[in-house]
């Protein structure tokens, strides 16, 4: 399993650009698969649960 950490920036502007939405739902079936394991900074995590 690969272990990838993604800056709050990243993320930012990974979310504003529609033409990332691939990419992202490749990340996502990624993490589904157990492919990868997103290790993302305390404060991201805690604004996703909001």
């Amino acid at each position: 399993m690969f272990k990838i950490l993604i800056d709050t920036c990243v993320w930012l502007d990974l979310a504003k650009d529609h033409r990332q939405e691939t990419l992202l739902t490749s990340l996502e079936t990624l993490v589904k698969e157990k492919e990868v394991s997103l290790i993302m900074p305390r404060i991201r995590r805690s604004h996703g649960l909001r």
